[in-house]
């Protein structure tokens, strides 16, 4: 009888763990191409889930790092759980299920492998995918990434060459992320209603913590519905993902999932609105400079910019521009007078919008005016032109007291505060703006820095 009773333990404590299995996270990997940049990926399907069933699922889409890219095999594939909700998952740390406003919600994870960084292209493939065979909500759309994936996150969410995307997302996480701040992306993502919640050390070495910063600077500058939100962490470390993806990690008593489940993307206007245009601010130049950058923006709040159009609407008839169909176009070959250019949109509805802008050439100025040309160089090709100062910031960052152009001393000094580097343009350039030797050389920066003119009277 004693023994029998053992062996009703026992076999209660298999039929526990077999049921505690039964009930256990499941992580599949699928070898599967949805596009030519991803061959495979983790499928993260919720306890409960049927793909008959009525019921709509969130859907969360993870972007790996630059670490975890890979041709999608069985021997690559597994790389992607080092890190974000595939790892949590794996690890069985991934919360079953979360609690928002008194509803409960349980995630689709989909978590691809690429090949090489995703496009914009890429992401909505895979968007698409999962909404065609996972019972994914549509409006219950969230992207996140790190690293790499961050930076496709944010470009994603900002896309300028394709309006439906931004269209698609509820909300994004973007962690470490490697893309360079953009006004116009920041405007698309705010003007979309996407929320934002995004991660960074402030000592990141490899992605600088002011591209979140700037990200979060110029959306909220938009007054937008949903005020942009960031995280910035204490670490010389670039990985501030481990913390911001911990279910226990919590800001006003929500975790990173659980704030995303507070949006979902409402419906789409059929109402086009149209665009708007900036032609830039007016410009004042003095012959013989007979040259201006031209500098316009335009934006389109329900979809984007088809094109630009430059036309003169007064002034005098000596003129030539680069390009009438960029935005900021060179104006060259300009006389004495003053000029009203106009900067004409149209957005992908066909809706247009018009800003002027006014140059105004002053006339040369009288003789004994004196100027300093300074022709900015990195290596060994200085510019053969007794006129021109020579200043290799290749080797240095200051330049002692400058010559005016007719050889004489003057008492000005120039001085660049930083550098990370030259880039070389070569000699096939073409330039309109300066001799060729003066524009072959950019000095370059991964930060902000400052160009110090000193003794200017």
């Amino acid at each position: 009888m004693k023994n029998t009773r053992y062996l009703y333990v026992l076999i209660g404590m298999i039929m526990l763990c077999f049921s505690q299995q039964a009930f256990s996270q499941v992580q599949t990997p699928r070898y599967i191409s949805i596009t030519p940049n991803t061959n495979a990926f983790y499928e993260y399907l919720p306890q409960g889930f049927s793909a008959t069933s009525t019921q709509k699922y969130p859907f969360i889409l993870f972007l790996h790092g630059m670490g975890e890219l890979g041709d999608g095999s069985a021997s690559k594939l597994p790389l992607v759980l080092r890190n974000g909700p595939p790892k949590l998952i794996n690890q069985g740390t991934f919360p079953t299920s979360f609690t928002v406003n008194g509803q409960t919600f349980r995630f689709v994870v989909l978590s691809p492998q690429f090949i090489n960084w995703p496009t914009s292209a890429d992401i909505d493939a895979v968007i698409s995918y999962a909404i065609s065979r996972y019972n994914v909500d549509p409006s219950r759309v969230y992207i996140t990434g790190l690293s790499m994936g961050g930076g496709a996150t944010w470009e994603y969410a900002g896309d300028e060459n394709n309006a439906n995307y931004p269209k698609r997302v509820a909300a994004i996480s973007p962690i470490a992320g490697a893309s360079y701040p953009s006004t116009y992306r920041a405007q698309i993502i705010s003007s979309n209603n996407i929320a934002v919640w995004a991660f960074h050390n402030d000592g990141d070495p490899t992605a600088p913590v002011f591209y979140t910063n700037d990200y979060v600077k110029y959306i909220n500058a938009t007054n937008p519905a949903i005020p942009a939100k960031k995280t910035i962490f204490s670490s010389t470390s670039h990985d501030a993902w481990t913390k911001a993806y911990d279910p226990n990690y919590r800001e006003n008593g929500m975790n990173v999932y659980e704030w995303m489940l507070q949006y979902s993307k409402g419906s789409v206007s059929t109402t086009n609105t149209p665009p708007t245009v900036n032609a830039g601010n007016d410009q004042t130049i003095t012959l013989p400079t007979s040259f201006v950058q031209l500098n316009g923006t335009a934006s389109d709040p329900d979809g984007s910019i088809a094109s630009y159009s430059w036309s003169k609407v007064s002034g005098p008839s000596q003129f030539s521009f680069s390009s009438t169909s960029t935005a900021s176009p060179l104006v060259s070959g300009l006389a004495q007078g003053t000029y009203t250019f106009r900067l004409t949109v149209t957005d992908n509805q066909g809706a247009t919008a018009i800003d002027d802008v006014n140059v105004i050439v002053n006339a040369a100025p009288t003789a004994g005016t004196r100027y300093v040309k300074v022709n900015i160089y990195g290596g060994s090709n200085p510019y053969s032109d007794a006129q021109w100062n020579n200043w290799n910031v290749y080797s240095s960052l200051s330049f002692g007291n400058l010559k005016y152009s007719d050889g004489s001393s003057s008492n000005i000094s120039v001085s660049l505060s930083q550098q990370n580097s030259i880039s070389d343009n070569g000699t096939s350039l073409n330039a309109t703006m300066a001799p060729n030797e003066v524009v072959r050389y950019a000095s370059y920066s991964t930060s902000n820095r400052t160009l110090t003119i000193s003794g200017l009277d």
